[in-house]
């Protein structure tokens, strides 16, 4: 019966159609037909006004997300026009940002150039809850949302306030009921004060709709698990409790899933081993972690506090590859020749004990000083030497080093930050980092011969027009770029060229934001930043989704488990998609968790001077950043010594008396005028040039 809908939505033809007559071109049994209709309806599918159904994006009907202003009127977004559909306020309905609806075109505004609709009904409620301030106001309250992009405060019975004080950070859970101008809502969670420890984090936390919590059955089914690796568990296994075997992490790391082995063989090569946490063989298809992973995606690392994938008894103890405890792992052992060629190499099921948990400082100190400790100089100097042979030969083949900067907040134990610190990249997270692409590639390229369903980690090359927008950039700076199509080692020839110079940074951030997202997909594609045809994430499955579900096809392959890999197929694509979704929003959370610890730390430095680099220039003003990755705005109506035009085309202001000029990567001495840390903005003004 759905087919035969599918096919008469098909023939366009025949629609706009009576509800009446559909039922009777369906042919089918009509104790079904109304719920199907309804299904359809419900989806946007099918759009039903009055007594007609209409397929949506035509020139009459359509179905989008609904933006709402301030003022009571809003917009939909939908791909009927260019711009926007206009929603005059009488006709938005019970209409609430982020909702998904379906709306009927009234009218085309020639004068503003858009189409203006009335919305006919909510196919999905956007927001479902709400973080924000709690109001009380005698025997009732309001939440004033903290995401200013949501324009309506939300109405809060006495009943429904779980007794929440004024100037406390709430969660509302938001009602349909009821039909007043506010949204009503329920309070469900009561984060505490601004002030409070962590509750700015929690705030943001809640604002993405993250849970934190894990659910009953998850965690029973993680305290079911034994506390430690049992014998018939190494059954079948490879014994590589023999090999010397370190992991090499950050002070505070507590997930630990990878560790590595070294030899220097009689032939000259080198057989390096990585061993990644089995985490598949606790987490098993379909249970109650699984489900609850799959849904996380990944974890999310704020800071000092991270938000698990998995339970903490797999993520902290059992998978985690502590030292001196016996531990299942999969490893890829790989021999690497004097070219750095992997000529041959096994992934196999191992039982692994760690006999050194090494931090980054640890192993840089050990190098530098060429201190012997528990007879691991030799060890860390093998893996020294093929670091460098690994990286020569990425660059050699085109991968992109872009010198970044990276930051490190520091907090103390009320959440407040005490210090931030430019994380300077060390030859021990080197290390760790050349072994770990040797190992995806590696990985990657044999199961993309072996043709089994694979998550492949992909990045694809600058389109055209990104590609034009960066020539005229790098012209700019006088960087003459004269290739009609770019290639990665392109990219590094750039970099190579203002190596040193204060526009190195600020031409790395223009040519990252050139770049397309890597995403994880069912295809191989290749990766341009790393010069590399296959890729894919294996090296983390206690953190990363994607890695385990790789894990499982690989096991799957090892004892030909033809029915599993059958079913494994089937849904490889949907838990790519996903697994590419949650990793933006876990990157978009982390990163306005660092921001707003950063607005925090100038909070007591208003009126301080620092040197810095222009980072951005747009129509509102100059981004300025400084030497610690903190960035902040200098408002155009603040340059005061002129008359200042934007240079949208060349990316300058430009004096119109004095003709002097602002450009990108030009150093400024600049004063902080103001910290807005719950509105997440930092503002600038600029003493001197």
């Amino acid at each position: 019966m759905k087919n035969k809908l599918l096919n008469l939505i098909a023939n366009k033809r025949l629609w706009p159609l009576k509800i009446s007559s559909l039922i009777k071109l369906m042919d089918t049994d009509r104790s079904n037909q109304q719920s199907l209709l309804d299904d359809f309806i419900k989806t946007g599918e099918l759009i039903r006004y009055k007594d007609k159904l209409y397929l949506p994006d035509t020139n009459k009907f359509l179905t989008g997300l609904y933006m709402q202003a301030k003022a009571g009127y809003g917009f939909v977004n939908c791909s009927l026009s260019d711009k926007d559909i206009f929603i005059p306020e009488p006709y938005t309905g019970r209409a609430r940002h982020k909702d998904k609806v379906a709306c009927r075109i009234l009218r085309l505004n020639k004068l503003k150039g858009n189409y203006e609709a009335e919305i006919l009904y909510i196919l999905e409620r956007g927001i479902k809850k709400v973080v924000g301030n709690y109001q009380d106001n005698n025997g009732f309250g309001f939440v004033e949302p903290s995401d200013k992009r949501i324009p309506f405060h939300i109405y809060v019975s006495k009943s429904s306030s779980n007794y929440a004080k004024t100037g406390q950070k709430v969660v509302v859970k938001l009602f349909d009921r009821n039909k007043g101008k506010n949204p009503e809502g329920k309070v469900v969670d009561i984060l505490g004060f601004y002030e409070d420890p962590y509750v700015d984090i929690q705030e943001i936390v809640h604002k993405y709709n993250i849970n934190i919590r894990f659910s009953k059955r998850a965690l029973r089914e993680a305290l079911e698990l034994s506390a430690i690796v049992e014998d018939k568990d190494k059954k079948g296994r490879i014994d590589l409790r023999h090999w010397k075997t370190i992991t090499i992490d950050s002070e505070d790391t507590k997930d630990v899933d990878d560790a590595i082995s070294i030899k220097y063989l009689k032939n000259g090569n080198y057989s390096l081993a990585v061993h990644i946490a089995d985490v598949s063989h606790y987490v098993k298809n379909g249970t109650a972690i699984d489900n609850e992973a799959l849904k996380r995606g990944t974890s999310i690392y704020l800071i000092d506090k991270v938000i698990h994938m998995l339970p903490e008894k797999l993520s902290n103890n059992l998978c985690s590859l502590n030292p001196g405890e016996d531990r299942l792992a999969l490893s890829c052992v790989m021999e690497i020749d004097e070219t750095t060629a992997v000529v041959k190499h096994e992934i196999l099921e191992t039982v692994i004990k760690v006999d050194e948990k090494m931090t980054y400082n640890m192993v840089d100190r050990i190098l530098q000083i060429k201190e012997d400790y528990n007879c691991m100089l030799d060890t860390l100097k093998h893996m020294a030497k093929l670091r460098l042979m690994l990286l020569n030969r990425r660059i050699k083949k085109g991968a992109i080093e872009l010198p970044l900067r990276d930051t490190k907040v520091k907090l103390d134990d009320k959440g407040r930050v005490t210090d931030i610190l430019k994380d300077e990249r060390s030859l021990s997270s080197s290390i760790i980092e050349e072994f770990m692409l040797i190992c995806n590639e590696t990985v990657a390229e044999e199961f993309f011969w072996l043709q089994r369903p694979f998550i492949f980690r992909n990045h694809g090359e600058p389109d055209a027009n990104k590609v034009n927008m960066l020539k005229l950039f790098m012209n700019n700076f006088g960087l003459r770029v004269n290739y009609a199509k770019i290639l990665s080692k392109d990219i590094q020839n750039l970099l190579n060229r203002v190596k040193g110079t204060n526009e190195e940074y600020v031409i790395s951030k223009i040519i990252l934001s050139s770049f397309k997202k890597a995403e994880y997909s069912s295809k191989n594609e290749g990766h341009f930043g790393l010069s590399t045809a296959y890729y894919t994430h294996f090296t983390s499955p206690i953190r990363r989704y994607a890695d385990l579900q790789i894990h499982r096809v690989i096991k799957a392959h090892m004892h030909n488990k033809e029915k599993l890999i059958s079913k494994l197929r089937n849904k490889i694509s949907d838990i790519a998609k996903l697994c590419s979704d949650t990793e933006i929003v876990a990157e978009r959370l982390e990163r306005e968790v660092i921001n707003m610890k950063k607005i925090e730390y100038m909070e007591d430095k208003v009126g301080e001077e620092f040197y810095g680099i222009v980072s951005g220039i747009t129509p509102v003003g100059i981004y300025v950043e400084l030497d610690n990755a903190i960035e902040g705005l200098v408002l155009k109506t603040e340059l005061t010594d002129d008359i200042y035009i934007f240079d949208e085309k060349n990316h300058l202001y430009i004096g119109t008396t004095t003709n002097r000029i602002y450009k990108l990567g030009m150093s400024v001495l600049i004063r902080v005028v103001k910290s807005d840390k719950q509105a997440q903005r930092l503002y600038f003004l600029i003493i001197q040039k």
